[in-house]
């Protein structure tokens, strides 16, 4: 028998994937692994930053869902990443602080009763796909019209409700109250609500209209351009380990 080996990690968190991709451009060094979103990832394929992976060393590749592969157009063949986590963008209403009655689709974010307890993400793909959503248009709208619409609805109807837009930290504020309506990723709320409080604290829905969705995939860099970077071994000791069921989300 062989003892698997012991990794020390290291760990950094960010936000959104814009500041992920900036501190990596600026010169950050020292990461193997690196966990970027489906949209970023084809940048960062375009500009030559990642490493092509050796799938024959994912022993357990046949685990990811073929569901999840199909997603890939950014990657078809997992020549480039290998996926790791697919989130959905929803809604989020606190049951014991709202009114009872409010709309469970997107106009319920220019409810006017939950002026200064909402949020929306950060992010200007997530609300302005949102947005587009909600009037009936693709979220990836490159109409000037359209976006023109998706502005003035953010702008003069959904934001004067907001308290801030929060990409992450909206999920202490609606576990102590504070926040009532959030848009963004469920795991954020669920992750800071007791589970016994579940049913009773959080609605959490995708209108019918849909929503953005993000998958996110586990790349290593290109040596050449950081230099510090770890080599495919790490990548390939790393990956199948974050694939085995016991590391999987719910």
């Amino acid at each position: 028998m062989r003892a698997l080996g012991v990794m020390r990690q290291k760990l950094d968190s960010y936000s959104t994937c814009e500041e992920m991709y900036s501190k990596l451009r600026a010169g950050a060094k020292g990461y193997d692994v690196v966990v970027p979103s489906n949209d970023f990832i084809s940048i960062m394929i375009k500009q030559g930053m990642l490493q092509k992976i050796n799938k024959a060393k994912i022993s357990n590749s046949n685990k990811i869902n073929p569901g999840v592969l199909r997603m890939m157009d950014f990657d078809p063949d997992m020549t480039w990443c290998v996926p790791y986590a697919l989130s959905a963008t929803g809604i989020m209403v606190n049951k014991a602080k709202a009114p009872s009655d409010y709309a469970r689709d997107y106009s319920v974010l220019s409810d006017s009763r939950f002026a200064g307890h909402a949020t929306m993400m950060d992010d200007a793909r997530e609300v302005f796909g949102t947005a587009l959503l909600s009037l009936g248009f693709d979220m990836n709208s490159l109409h000037d019209g359209e976006l023109k619409k998706a502005f003035n609805l953010v702008n003069n109807e959904w934001k004067p409700n907001l308290v801030k837009f929060d990409a992450e930290a909206f999920g202490k504020s609606f576990a102590n109250g504070d926040f009532w309506l959030c848009q963004g990723y469920p795991e954020i709320v669920y992750g800071e609500v007791d589970e016994t409080r579940w049913d009773d604290t959080i609605d959490f829905f995708i209108p019918e209209c849909g929503s953005p969705a993000t998958l996110d995939c586990m790349v290593i860099l290109k040596d050449e351009l950081f230099p510090q970077a770890g080599k495919l071994r790490a990548l390939h000791r790393r990956v199948p380990l974050s694939l085995r069921s016991e590391h999987a989300g719910p």
